[in-house]
């Protein structure tokens, strides 16, 4: 079909098993080629209809009035103990209309799904206590032994390969999202599981998750220049955030900014302090923690040490990690020296 000039402007949509979907996301597909996963489910058919076919509109009469845009509905519980993710997540979510309940570990998010009805969970992988492994193993038995149907649980990982995508669904995760991820990735795995539901003429709509939406453009500080501080923190990342400012409501990114310089540096100096009592686990747990919030808001260089560094620890190779300390220790006070004078930089 590929090369059969005849049929290049046919668009191909394939039935991708959703073990699969990990080696489908690393390939570069044609133009015209697009996939959706099995088992299929209406919203998630429809949207990616409509990606294939927006340049060929269906001849049919809308549903609903071009003037009452869709949006989700639902009531998600998150299970996530990153503050500055949370504060992100939270944000999305509200945008796109959803309710939310939050969890700071996986005892919580259990005792959560226990109590009330949720119609999807965003299950951190990486959480303390108990992770969000064992807290879907939990949910699964609970939900079998009640006879209870199953409740959607996607996997918020900051993994990339297969491997950790498949381990995820063995569990009994139904979804996965890799972090950072976008409002439009969230909600196009949200779509898969919640029903739309339309708006009404007077209700407020949902901000935009196109990128490049700003209500406050982020300026670079006058004593870094441009080019050292695109290296270092990615500001497409702190679009995507001021595009959830909504008129009249606190400053979005002055707020997350001021989540992450909060405490970051306190996870610098639990990381150096593990590599000192050569403690794998809490030096991988704080680079972990670095590495997540760094990536949400761009820090690409900070957020690329710290998953070495991660990496190396689970391998039980801190002397190689250790070896990292130092270029991380520079990342992270450049990147904060960066969040810093943009935060001095918004309105009060």
């Amino acid at each position: 079909l590929l090369s059969d000039p005849m049929l290049q402007s046919v668009k191909i949509l394939r039935l991708v098993p959703l073990s699969k979907r990990a080696e489908v996301d690393q390939d570069i597909p044609p133009v015209h080629m697009h996939y959706v996963t099995k088992p299929l489910r209406f919203y998630a058919l429809r949207q990616t209809l409509i990606n294939a076919l927006d340049d060929q509109p269906l001849a049919m009469q809308p549903t609903h009035s071009p003037a009452v845009a869709p949006t989700l509905s639902g009531h998600i519980l998150l299970g996530e103990d990153n503050p500055v993710n949370q504060e992100i997540a939270l944000l999305m979510l509200q945008s796109m209309g959803c309710t939310v309940t939050m969890a700071q570990n996986g005892h919580e998010v259990v005792d959560h799904a226990k109590q009330s009805r949720y119609d999807v969970i965003l299950m951190d992988c990486q959480m303390p206590e108990m992770d969000g492994f064992e807290a879907t193993r939990t949910i699964r038995e609970w939900e079998r032994y009640e006879s209870r149907p199953p409740i959607p649980i996607i996997a918020l990982t900051a993994h990339a390969t297969a491997g950790d995508r498949e381990r995820c669904l063995a569990v009994g995760m139904s979804d996965y999202l890799s972090k950072p991820f976008s409002m439009a990735q969230l909600s196009a795995v949200l779509n898969s599981w919640l029903p739309l539901k339309p708006m009404t003429e007077n209700q407020e709509s949902p901000a935009s998750p196109q990128p490049g939406f700003l209500t406050h453009r982020p300026t670079a500080p006058p004593s870094t220049s441009e080019s050292d501080t695109s290296f270092i923190v990615d500001q497409n990342a702190w679009k995507s955030i001021t595009s959830l400012q909504r008129p009249g409501k606190p400053d979005v990114l002055a707020k997350i900014l001021s989540l992450y310089l909060a405490d970051s540096h306190d996870l610098v100096a639990t990381l150096r302090q593990g590599m000192a009592s050569l403690d794998a686990q809490v030096v991988g747990q704080a680079a972990h923690s670095l590495r997540s919030r760094s990536a949400m808001l761009g820090a690409i260089s900070l957020s690329k040490l710290c998953r070495q560094v991660e990496d190396f620890s689970r391998q039980g190779q801190l002397t190689e990690a250790e070896s990292l300390l130092a270029p991380l220790t520079e990342a992270f006070e450049h990147a904060s020296r960066i969040f810093q004078a943009e935060l001095e930089r918004r309105p009060a």
